[in-house]
């Protein structure tokens, strides 16, 4: 998963089909490049991950191992303004995989009329998704548990925490069944719309199974163009410094300036679309 913030909104761009490339290059850091330096619009900018998606990931999705569909799915929610919307991107091999379809669109409610594009409510992919009960008893479930958080009855980790245990579930299920394409850790991760009722904001939490992960490290994110996890990691070194000192009772070093500038001029500052 990887966060998108633009000048227009925020989106979380989560995928199933390739984890990594055979050299180790998972699609979410590859992401990050293709639009590093980009400050675009929102659907601009999911767009430019959609034809480069189109352009790089055939070659090595085809080398996934087994028989069968080599497929890679990306499930967008998004906030444009304090618009809510869906999207999808979605390239899925013939079984002889010697061709393959793409397709990357808008989502939206089936009974919703065109005046009001509502979008779906619940959006699923991955092989897990085959594993969900077909009664819908789980997304009635869900959805009580979002609306009492809307209403401040819960907070936003009980949510997530019923999340975590639902994949967790899932990949029980799954692994009864000899497949190994569905992990038994997860991430959660929200935004709230500016005007609602929480007045934006929002976190994510890291899972080991159905538990809680002692610490929530750093998703891969862009904002307006930049890096943002470059950046931290640029600037931790002198971080660092500072916060040893504090331990130890210490007054903080005296930074340099030309050393903090020397850190952020590596950083790549233009975008990368080639996935290796």
């Amino acid at each position: 998963m990887m966060i998108l913030e633009t000048t227009d909104g925020v989106a979380f761009l989560g995928y199933a089909g390739l984890g990594s490339t055979s050299l180790g290059t998972e699609p979410a850091d590859w992401m990050c490049k293709v639009l590093l330096g980009r400050n675009f619009p929102l659907e601009y900018s999911i767009g430019i991950i959609a034809r480069a998606m189109q352009e790089q990931l055939p070659r090595h999705l085809v080398r996934i191992a087994g028989q069968g569909r080599a497929a890679h799915f990306v499930i967008i929610p998004a906030l444009v303004g304090t618009e809510p919307r869906f999207y999808s991107i979605d390239l899925v091999f013939a079984p002889d995989r010697k061709t393959y379809k793409f397709r990357y669109r808008r989502l939206r409610h089936t009974n919703a009329p065109m005046s009001a594009p509502h979008p779906p409510r619940v959006g699923v992919g991955g092989t897990g998704a085959f594993y969900l009960p077909t009664n819908r008893d789980w997304v009635r479930e869900l959805l009580r548990l979002v609306k009492a958080h809307d209403h401040r009855k819960v907070s936003a980790r009980v949510v997530a925490d019923h999340l975590a245990r639902l994949s967790y579930e899932i990949h029980q299920t799954v692994c009864a069944k000899n497949d190994e394409s569905v992990g038994p850790d997860s991430i959660v991760a929200w935004r709230f719309s500016k005007d609602g009722v929480h007045g934006g904001g929002g976190g994510h939490q890291f899972y080991s199974g159905p538990e809680r992960a002692a610490s929530s490290g750093f998703m891969p994110s862009i904002t307006r163009g930049a890096d943002i996890n470059a950046l931290v990691q640029a600037m931790m070194p002198f971080t660092e410094k500072s916060l040893k000192a504090l331990m130890a009772g210490e007054p903080a070093p005296e930074e340099n300036p030309d050393e903090i500038n020397a850190a952020l001029a590596r950083l790549p500052r233009t975008p990368d679309e080639k996935l290796s």
